[in-house]
Order: C-alpha cells, then structure tokens, then sequence
C-alpha cells in the first residue's frame, strides 16, 4: 500500500474510562473497539502489485497478521465500482513498535485517539494509550456542510437530460483517473522508501 494502512485490533485496548465524563463514557462504551477501523503509518508494502494492498489485524490473543487485498473494477448495472478482494491471511514475525489511530466526529468536541504497541516476532509485548486528543470541531462542520450541500448539487444535476447524456463518459474518466492515482500512490510509497533507505 502506500503511506496509510487500516488496522484492526481484536486485543482488549487500555481505554481511559476513568478520565471521561459521565456523556463521553456512555459514548465510548457503545464502540465496537474490536471491529473498529484504525489507521496506521507504520507499514510501507512497496512490493506489493499496482493492483494489491494489505490490511493489518492484532488478534485477541496478540499474534500479528497481515490481511492481503486486490482491487478489481466492476461494472455493475451501467455503474463502474471498485471492488476489494480477500487475497489470504499471513501470520506476521514483526519486530518493533505500532501506532494505530482512529477518529471520532463528535457533535460538541471531535476525539482522536492512538495507541502503541510493541511486537516480537510477531507476539505482543506491550499495549498502551499513547494520546487521547480533544480536538475543536468547528472546521470540520464546516467543510462537511459544504461536501453535503456539493452532494445535493450533484444529485439533482444526475437528474438533468446533460447527465443522462454525459455519464457514460464521465465513468469512462473516473475509473481511469482512480487507476492513475493508485499507481502514483504506490510510486509515492517507493519514493518515501527510498529516502528512508539511504539515510540509514
């Protein structure tokens, strides 16, 4: 993949219930922790095809395993999609240290949370709360305003004669334009490889 991965953690995680208020507790308590989506920079799979990337899960019990994944394009019902394919599980002999994170829009205070963990040979050592951020919203709302009312632009646009005309088109450019981008994604990677490699 490239400079983000997405991690899951079926292993219980150190949660701060006692610094949190009676609202954030009953919050926090409805998370589904061990099917939540965390990301992580700590991976770079630069040998992986054009076409591949991985996901990452820590078991309940603490083995670390690697989640490979295909991409593949469809075309379903005149719609292009791209589709995720399961392409095996590896049980992984990692050494060294993991930073996950995860977001959480909230109404009043976004929450960003990370954790670190340690691994030998593939076997968690150690799992800690590394921060737990209370982050001003305000931006955010605002840029999600605008990303909902460009939706509704959008949608009542497909209804027009212009879009029933144009569209065959505009999916045409759009799946050629993700391909673009996943590739340059993975040169990206390369290039951040690279540089790490010869400071070593």
């Amino acid at each position: 993949m490239g400079i983000i991965s997405k991690l899951n953690c079926e292993h219980p995680l150190p949660i701060p219930w006692s610094d949190f208020s009676e609202e954030e507790r009953d919050r926090f308590e409805k998370v589904k922790w061990d099917e939540l989506d965390f990301y992580t920079t700590s991976f770079y799979d630069i040998d992986e095809g054009d076409l591949e990337f991985s996901t990452y899960t820590i078991s309940e019990d603490g083995q670390f395993y690697k989640n490979k994944k295909e991409i593949k394009f469809t075309q379903k019902e005149g719609e292009y999609d791209i589709e995720e394919i399961d392409a095996g599980i590896e049980l992984q002999e990692f050494t060294g240290e993991i930073y996950f994170s995860a977001e959480f829009y909230e109404e009043k205070r976004d929450h960003v949370v990370t954790f670190k963990s340690l691994f030998f040979k593939g076997d968690l050592k150690e799992l800690e709360l590394e921060s737990w951020d209370k982050k001003n919203n305000e931006e955010r709302k605002k840029t999600q305003a605008k990303i909902v009312k460009k939706a509704k632009e959008t949608l009542s646009q497909k209804k027009s004669l212009k879009h029933l005309i144009l569209w065959p088109f505009k999916e045409i450019i759009y799946l050629m334009v993700s391909a673009i981008k996943w590739i340059m994604f993975k040169v990206f990677a390369l290039c951040v490889y690279l540089e790490r490699w010869s400071r070593e």
